[in-house]
């Protein structure tokens, strides 16, 4: 059976649903609501600034701190909206336009993703952020080179990043550079130990590509132990089976 990536984009949810809900799961959704109903009155409270504001900049500076908890919230037409008022107001103020570019790339408006992460990164070059989403838009792009070149250099500003290690290791597996991608995948786990994605990337590139199941085993029981409950749990298992694990 064939066997795919997925490249974790910071935009998209990386946690797989779970079958059916536990008490944990509740006790989380409870806690992710009143979180919910903490950032609405942080919202409401700077929209009360807003109103105070004496100027521009400080317009700007506001509307960017609401897109960012819009962002945080995930709800990205109001983030785009506040963020691309904010540019109106102050279009030197590189958050803006990384918020900016990361809600156009949730709406799947990837070339004016693209334009404000450009501009972000032109106005603080050692933003992190503003290089690992430039990156999701130029893997979305299909231009996996620039894609590589933003993960790494996101990942280089901020070697604790690590979504931007493993979407590189994506890329490089992708482009034939399989011994490179597993060092980047390395050094996602290194970064966050119980981030499972790269291990079952690790599986896959041993599996296929390096054609070293004994390695390859490993690295997708890791992967179940950390996702017990993932709807790819199954299909993980029979690939372990089939290389008789």
């Amino acid at each position: 059976m064939k066997k795919i990536f997925a490249c974790a984009l910071i935009l998209c949810s990386t946690l797989l649903p779970a079958c059916k809900k536990s008490g944990a799961d509740l006790l989380s959704d409870e806690t992710a609501r009143a979180a919910s109903a903490e950032l609405n009155r942080k919202i409401s409270s700077l929209r009360e600034k807003l109103g105070q504001a004496e100027n521009d900049f400080e317009r700007a500076g506001i509307l960017t701190e609401i897109a960012g908890i819009e962002a945080e919230k995930g709800d990205f037409p109001a983030c785009r909206k506040s963020s691309g008022e904010a540019v109106k107001y102050q279009p030197n103020i590189p958050r803006s336009h990384y918020l900016l570019g990361a809600s156009y790339l949730a709406a799947g408006r990837d070339d004016e993703a693209v334009s404000e992460l450009i501009v972000s990164i032109g106005l603080d070059p050692g933003f992190a952020p503003s290089h690992f989403e430039l990156g999701n838009a130029y893997y979305r792009k299909k231009s996996y080179a620039q894609a590589l070149s933003e993960y790494d250099r996101a990942a280089a500003l901020d070697p604790d990043l690590y979504m931007a290690h493993n979407n590189s290791g994506v890329i490089k597996s992708l482009m034939g550079d399989h011994s490179g991608a597993i060092k980047s995948f390395e050094a996602a786990v290194r970064s966050k130990p119980d981030f499972a994605r790269p291990y079952k990337n690790m599986g896959i590139i041993y599996d296929i590509h390096l054609k070293d199941p004994a390695s390859a085993i490993p690295q997708y029981k890791k992967y179940l132990e950390l996702r017990p409950n993932g709807e790819d749990r199954r299909l993980v298992k029979s690939w372990i089976e089939a290389l008789g694990g």
